[in-house]
């Protein structure tokens, strides 16, 4: 196990009962998968459960505010996610790990376009780790909602006030997942030009992404 990355199971009413023994196995795989490909730094992964924090088709939903910090709740009462927690728990901590390394270099982003090629870096290690398949919400975007979505980006990308919400939940008149399925099209597209991997990017500045003629750095 990765002694720089602290598991941390909010577990002091005992609600985990056997799955907290799973739960530590599939951290410790994960450290050991992800530790491989990123250059973890310390990091506190706090797990609890919440059935109101988690994405709904999962039962498991993350996120990282910063580079030391990671915090992931699961839907304990989940059927799901109590079959297959494994895959699910990798995927959604892997996600949010390559988030703190990003944290530790240039930062998650202060505005939008940043804030759609963090998710979008994260979302392809996703897919480099499950064999080239982007999660469901990271998907591409129907053809007709496209374009509306490429124009409400191309408005807004350098906005430093943005909703979040609806951009990534779809809280709003936005599709749900907009900005993931963005941020997959934009970093898989560089990919595809430029080589390398989203692991390798983890630290690349957004001006790698964007002309930088365009792209305003966040204050």
């Amino acid at each position: 196990m990765n002694p720089a990355v602290s598991l941390h199971l909010l577990d002091a009413a005992g609600r985990f009962g056997a799955l907290r023994v799973r739960v530590e196995q599939a951290f410790a795989h994960t450290l050991a998968v992800v530790g491989a490909r990123l250059p973890l730094v310390p990091v506190d992964v706090v797990v609890q459960h919440d059935a109101r924090l988690v994405i709904p088709e999962l039962g498991i939903g993350g996120y990282t505010p910063a580079a030391d910090r990671v915090f992931i709740a699961l839907d304990l009462g989940h059927a799901g996610l109590r079959e297959r927690l494994e895959p699910a728990f990798t995927a959604l901590l892997a996600h949010e790990l390559h988030h703190t390394v990003r944290w530790a270099g240039p930062g998650y982003g202060g505005t939008l376009a940043e804030a759609v090629l963090s998710e979008g870096l994260a979302c392809c290690f996703e897919a480099e780790l499950a064999g080239g398949e982007l999660p469901f919400y990271a998907r591409p975007l129907p053809a007709s909602e496209r374009e509306r979505v490429q124009a409400a980006f191309a408005a807004q990308r350098d906005a430093a006030v943005y909703d979040h919400d609806a951009w990534f939940y779809g809280r709003g008149a936005l599709p749900r997942h907009a900005g993931y399925a963005l941020g997959a099209e934009l970093v898989g597209g560089h990919l595809r030009r430029c080589g390398g991997s989203a692991a390798a990017l983890a630290q690349a500045p957004a001006t790698d992404f964007f002309p930088s003629t365009t792209l305003k750095p966040s204050p």
